[in-house]
């Protein structure tokens, strides 16, 4: 999310990259479903996220990312709880 706020973003290897690989292509949809302080879109429901979720789980782990922390027992937003507490006055 930070890295396409940069100006130099647009046409960069970054861009790229998050345009080529499909890891970073799942985390880049993650922009359309919550914003920034992990809050859902407009229009997204936290049944949709979730599903999301799982499916980016997936991804991950079908390509050797099997070790990270995720709670399959949280339901969509409850995923992000960290970045709502640090943005809570923001």
């Amino acid at each position: 999310m930070y890295l396409k706020t940069l100006p130099e973003y647009a046409g960069s290897r970054w861009e790229a990259n998050y345009n080529n690989n499909v890891l970073l292509r799942s985390v880049k949809k993650l922009e359309e479903q919550v914003n920034g302080k992990g809050q859902l879109m407009p229009g997204m429901t936290e049944a949709k996220l979730t599903k999301y979720l799982e499916e980016m789980r997936d991804t991950f782990k079908k390509r050797g990312y099997g070790s990270f922390s995720y709670d399959d027992s949280l339901e969509g937003t409850n995923n992000f709880s960290t970045l709502n507490q640090l943005t809570k006055n923001c």
